[in-house]
């Protein structure tokens, strides 16, 4: 059995080993030629509203200024939970791909987004709940960014959610 002590240092190891790799996801994310652009970064069917025929959307409190793919993370997510489809199922990839189509199709370059959006959302979790009473966090939160880069780390299809 693996001393209590160690465990931490052991879950440590496999992060920092993956730095690397995260710097060449972004560093390829960055060499697109894709401009950064404001994006929602919250975006589901809780957050756009109909009125008078035009949509509204709502909340911006996570939006930021990143590659505009970072958008897919949270609503390919979203929609694989509201509609359970199979997180990498064709429907899903679909869905991606109408997004792309005016990018032209850069499925590559989204994936590598989709996935380096999981650490961005564990940044953004981090920085509302750090704003928080800490008697209202707990210690060991899995939705924050223990959870976002474990789902970096598990390199998971796109729309792939779990409960922490």
């Amino acid at each position: 059995m693996v001393d209590g002590a160690a465990r931490p240092d052991c879950r440590r190891r496999r992060p920092d080993e993956a730095v690397p790799h995260f710097e060449q996801m972004c560093a390829a994310l960055a060499e697109d030629g894709l401009h950064e652009t404001i994006q929602h970064d919250d975006l589901h069917d809780g957050q756009v509203f109909v009125r008078d025929g035009r949509y509204i959307v709502f909340d911006w409190g996570d939006s930021c200024v990143s590659h505009p793919f970072h958008s897919l993370t949270v609503n390919l997510r979203a929609i694989a939970w509201r509609l359970d489809l199979e997180p990498g199922g064709a429907e899903l990839r679909r869905l991606r791909d109408i997004y792309l189509e005016p990018f032209g199709r850069r499925t590559e370059i989204a994936d590598i987004a989709y996935r380096v959006g999981t650490v961005a959302r564990a940044i953004a979790w981090h920085r509302m709940v750090a704003a928080r009473e800490t008697e209202f966090v707990a210690e060991d939160d899995l939705g924050g960014p223990a959870y976002g880069i474990r789902l970096f780390l598990e390199s998971g299809p796109i729309g792939a959610w779990r409960e922490p």
